[in-house]
C-alpha cells in the first residue's frame, strides 16, 4: 500500500513538472511569435511612411513654380510650396542646383553633410542614411527637371526615424515594445527608463551588440534591456553596400510573464494533488473491497 501511494505522488509531481515546463516553453514560443510579428508591423509601418514621404517629393518636383525657383536658384517660394503640403514633423527637405550647391533646407534638415550625386545624374531611389546630426533617417533622392527634360537640380525628401509617432502605434497595436537603434543606440523607442522617459541615448547589451551590429545577424532570445529581462527579436539595419547602420528591436518584458507561470504552476501543483486524492480514493475503495 505504501509503495502504491509513493508511486501515486511521484507520478504526481512529474505531471506537475512537466505541464510547468511545457508552459514555460509555450510563454517562450508565444513571445517570439509576438516579437516576430510585431517586426513585422514595424517595417509595414515605416513602409506607409516612405509613400508618404514619396508622395511629399513627388509634389514638389512636379510644382511648376517650384521648377522655375530651382531654375532661377531663388528659394523664396520652395519654402511655400513645401509649406502647404501634408506632411509628418518628422519629414525634412533639400534643394540643390545643377551642381549640387544647396538653393534651400527646411527647418529641421540638420544634416551635416548631403550627396546628390546619383540624383544630379539622373537617377532617383531611397535609402537609410546615418549622418553625424541626424544618426538614421530614410531618404528619397529625385532630379529636378525642366519643361526641356534637363536635369536642373536635385532634390532629397527624409524622414528622420527619431519620430515616435510610427513607433507608439507599434506598441499600441502588438503589445510588443519596439525601438530603432542607431548603431548600438537608441534613437526613438517605447521602453521607459527609471527616470520614467524614453529610453533614448541608451545602448544595447554588449552580448546582443556583438552579434547585431557587430556580425549583422538577428538575435532571437533572452536580453536584457535596462537591467530587466525582455525577450528580444533584433534585425540589423543595413544599407546598400552591406554596412549595419543599426537595428530594428521589437520585445516583451518577461516580468509581464511572472503572473502568468505562476499562475501556471499553482494551476500545476492543483492539479498534481487532485491526480493524489483521487488516486488515493481509488486505491482505497480497491483495498476495502478485498
Amino acid at each position: 500500500t505504501i509503495l502504491v501511494y509513493i508511486m501515486i505522488i511521484l507520478t504526481a509531481a512529474s505531471i506537475t513538472t512537466v505541464s510547468t515546463l511545457m508552459f514555460q516553453a509555450y510563454l517562450y514560443d508565444f513571445f517570439e511569435t509576438s516579437a516576430v510579428m510585431a517586426n513585422k508591423v514595424l517595417l509595414n509601418d515605416l513602409s506607409t511612411e516612405y509613400e508618404r514621404l514619396d508622395n511629399v517629393r513627388s509634389n514638389l518636383v512636379r510644382d511648376t513654380i517650384f521648377i522655375e525657383s530651382v531654375r532661377a536658384s531663388d528659394g523664396t517660394d520652395i519654402g511655400k510650396i513645401y509649406e502647404s503640403i501634408p506632411k509628418e514633423e518628422a519629414v525634412y527637405a533639400i534643394v540643390t542646383d545643377r551642381k549640387g550647391n544647396l538653393i534651400w533646407n527646411s527647418d529641421n534638415a540638420k544634416l551635416s553633410s548631403f550627396d546628390v550625386s546619383v540624383a544630379l545624374n539622373g537617377e532617383a531611389g531611397g535609402k537609410l542614411v546615418a549622418d553625424a546630426n541626424v544618426p538614421l533617417s530614410y531618404q528619397l533622392l529625385s532630379p529636378i527637371y525642366d519643361k526641356r527634360n534637363l536635369i536642373i537640380g536635385a532634390c532629397i525628401v527624409g524622414f528622420d526615424l527619431s519620430d515616435t509617432s510610427y513607433i507608439d502605434g507599434i506598441k499600441e497595436q502588438t503589445n510588443n515594445h519596439a525601438t530603432i537603434f542607431a548603431g548600438d543606440t537608441r534613437y526613438t523607442t517605447t521602453v521607459i527608463g527609471k527616470d520614467g522617459n524614453r529610453a533614448v541615448g541608451t545602448q544595447m547589451s554588449d552580448n546582443v551588440k556583438k552579434i547585431v551590429i557587430d556580425e549583422g545577424k538577428e538575435y532571437k532570445g533572452v536580453a536584457l534591456i535596462l537591467d530587466e529581462p525582455y525577450y528580444c527579436y533584433y534585425v540589423p539595419i543595413k544599407d546598400e553596400s552591406g554596412a549595419v547602420l543599426g537595428a530594428y528591436f521589437t520585445g516583451t518584458p518577461l516580468a509581464a510573464s511572472k503572473k502568468q507561470f505562476a499562475l501556471a504552476v499553482i494551476i500545476s501543483i492543483a492539479i498534481g494533488l487532485a491526480c493524489i486524492v483521487i488516486s488515493a480514493i481509488i486505491v482505497m475503495y480497491y483495498l476495502k473491497k478485498k
